[in-house]
C-alpha cells in the first residue's frame, strides 16, 4: 500500500470514529434532557411511586433518571417479563443498593430486577 493510500485509510477510520463520537455525544444530550423533562414533570413530583423500564440498546438510557428517583426516595419499581405466558409484573428497586446489583439480563436480552426484590401487588395499582 501507497503512503497515499495509508493516509486516505487513516482519515476514513478518523472520520468514522468522530462520527460515532457525535452520534454518542448526541445520546447523551438527549437523555440528560429526558431525565430533567422526567424530573420536572409535576406528575413526577407529586408522585411517590414511578414505574420505570431498563431500556435496551436501541433505546434511550433512564438509567440516570432511575437513579435520581432512587436518591429522592421515590417507590421505584420495573418490569420482569414471563414470556411464556405474556404477563410481566414489576419490582421494587432498593435505594441502598447500585442499579447493576439489581438488575438481571432477563427476557429478550432486557434488563429485568431480581426476582428477590419487593413484588407490586396488582391490587394496589389503582391507588397510585
Amino acid at each position: 500500500m501507497e503512503i497515499f493510500e495509508e493516509k486516505e485509510l487513516y482519515r476514513k477510520r478518523i472520520r468514522q470514529r468522530l462520527a460515532e463520537h457525535q452520534k454518542l455525544e448526541n445520546l447523551h444530550v438527549q437523555e440528560e434532557a429526558a431525565k430533567q423533562l422526567l424530573l420536572s414533570s409535576q406528575s413526577y413530583q407529586q408522585a411517590t411511586t414511578v414505574l420505570a423500564y431498563a431500556a435496551t440498546h436501541q433505546e434511550l438510557s433512564l438509567d440516570k433518571f432511575i437513579q435520581q428517583a432512587l436518591m429522592q426516595g421515590k417507590n421505584l419499581f420495573l418490569p420482569k417479563s414471563y414470556p411464556h405466558n405474556f404477563s410481566m409484573e414489576f419490582f421494587q428497586l432498593d435505594n441502598k443498593l447500585s442499579l447493576q446489583q439489581q438488575l438481571v439480563c432477563g427476557s429478550y436480552g432486557i434488563r429485568e430486577p431480581h426476582s428477590h426484590l419487593p413484588l407490586l401487588a396488582m391490587d394496589a395499582i389503582s391507588s397510585l
